[in-house]
């Protein structure tokens, strides 16, 4: 085969495994793996029941602007390469508006560490988000679940 012949049929094949990449049926599979990934996540790290795993997972909204839903946090979950950290968070504190709970950006970039977009009101800034590894973000998690089945009544380990 001419080497011509071998470039064209491989630009081909390149085009079909992006267009199949970029496809809505992927997006959503890849959305929902991530999804997935991170309740796991989220049970090996706060140790959650088996019998409570099922309620966590249960709170997933598909279509409210939020993916996973646990007191005192809302996360939205986003398995992507491409770091668009405004409009993630943008879309979060939207679907936080009117509750008490706080809005959470969890990032997954395959194979490597979560990342997290938190608010800044943390730091005293009024507004904004900021970005930290999973090792910072997992000891706020479990200081703030802490405090909050403290504060509440909540059902956990029941």
């Amino acid at each position: 085969m001419n080497g011509w012949k071998k470039a064209a049929r491989a630009s081909k094949s390149a085009h079909k495994r992006s267009a199949r990449k970029k496809s809505p049926k992927y997006s959503l599979s890849k959305g929902k793996r991530g999804e997935r990934l991170f309740c796991e996540w989220l049970v090996a790290t706060l140790k959650i029941p088996a019998s409570e795993e099922r309620f966590l997972l249960q709170k997933e909204h598909r279509f409210g602007g939020h993916d996973v839903e646990f007191e005192p946090f809302r996360f939205e979950v986003k398995n992507r390469e491409r770091d668009d950290y405004q409009s993630y968070w943008n879309q979060i504190v939207r679907a936080t508006r009117g509750t008490e709970l706080e809005p959470v950006v969890a990032i997954y970039k395959g194979r490597s560490d979560w990342e997290f977009l938190i608010t800044a009101t943390l730091i005293g800034n009024e507004i904004g988000w900021m970005l930290v590894n999973e090792f910072t973000f997992t000891s706020y998690l479990r200081r703030r679940m802490t405090e909050f089945m403290q504060d509440s009544d909540y059902p956990m380990g029941d």
